[in-house]
This record gives C-alpha cells, sequence and structure tokens, in this order.
C-alpha cells in the first residue's frame, strides 16, 4: 500500500513567511523614520535660506513681568545668535519655552530701550539684512537651574526653528 502524498506549503511555515515579511516591513520602517534624514536631508532641516542659528543659551532664574516703564528685570531669559543670509529684513514673530516640566508655557518678551518690556507680539524685533543678530528674549515664567525645555522661534518669512534646552546658571 502506498499511499502518494502531494507535496504541500504547511501552514505553519505560510504564517511564519508572512509574520517575518510584516516583522521585516516594520523593521524598514522604523530604520527609515531614524535615519530618512540621510536620504531626504532638504525636507528635514531647520535651517532655511532666510536664518541660520550660530548658538543658543537658556538661563534659569526669576521671571520678568510686562512694563510700560521699565525695562525687563528678570533673571530666566533666553538667548538666540543668528544670522539673517536674505537681503532683507526678517522679524521675529514669536518665541515660547515650552514642556513637560513646566507648568505652564512662557511668553518670551523683549526690552524695549531702557524703559519697557514687552511681548514679541508689541515689540516685533528686526533683524537686518545680511547681517548677525543676538535675541535676548526674558521669560515670563520663573526657571528653576537644569530644567529640561523646548524652544520655539518664528519669523514672518515662515521660518521656524525648535531645540530642547537646559536650564543653565
Amino acid at each position: 500500500m502506498s499511499t502518494d502524498r502531494k507535496p504541500r506549503i504547511s501552514s505553519n511555515l505560510l504564517i511564519g513567511l508572512i509574520v517575518g515579511i510584516f516583522v521585516g516591513l516594520v523593521v524598514l520602517g522604523l530604520i527609515f523614520a531614524n535615519f530618512g534624514y540621510l536620504i531626504f536631508p532638504t525636507n528635514t532641516t531647520t535651517q532655511g535660506p532666510g536664518i541660520s542659528f550660530t548658538g543658543y543659551e537658556l538661563f534659569s532664574g526669576s521671571n520678568s513681568s510686562i512694563s510700560y516703564t521699565k525695562a525687563c528685570g528678570g533673571d530666566a531669559y533666553l538667548v538666540i545668535d543668528m544670522h539673517n543670509n536674505t537681503p532683507n529684513p526678517i522679524h521675529i514673530t514669536n518665541v515660547t519655552i515650552y514642556g513637560s516640566s513646566l507648568k505652564q508655557n512662557a511668553t518670551t518678551l523683549v526690552s524695549v530701550s531702557s524703559n519697557s518690556c514687552l511681548p514679541i507680539a508689541q515689540s516685533n524685533p528686526e533683524i537686518p539684512a545680511n547681517s548677525d543678530y543676538e535675541f535676548v528674549g526674558y521669560l515670563s515664567i520663573s526657571l528653576a537651574y537644569l530644567t529640561n525645555c523646548n524652544f520655539l522661534i518664528q519669523f514672518d518669512s515662515g521660518q521656524e526653528f525648535s531645540h530642547v534646552m537646559v536650564a543653565q546658571v
């Protein structure tokens, strides 16, 4: 008695192949998500042709308050060094300090001359054409030493830049 069996693919082998392909696609997706900027570098850059950033520092300390009669007086502030690469002036429209370690987002205030401390919306800082610029923004909240947070800066040209920072002394 001979029984001829026709060769068939085992269901376990088929399921294993499908699962293997799925896992392979997930791994490729994770690799692409983490290293995709190497393939498409222009899509992920934060420095455009308008503004390039050369340095940034965040300092801990007491907060500043909006004032129409005196300059910003708090110790917590953000310094951003940048360069305008265009032949036109560019205005800063927003700078926000945010993060899970903060109770609330911080508005950034700017000293205008020696007699006022205003939000950016009221002071409209201008980065002159083809020049270096140092932005100093005072925080509306107190900031403890070694606090981790992010800053976001936005410009009227549509460019924006964000970065994670740790507050220094």
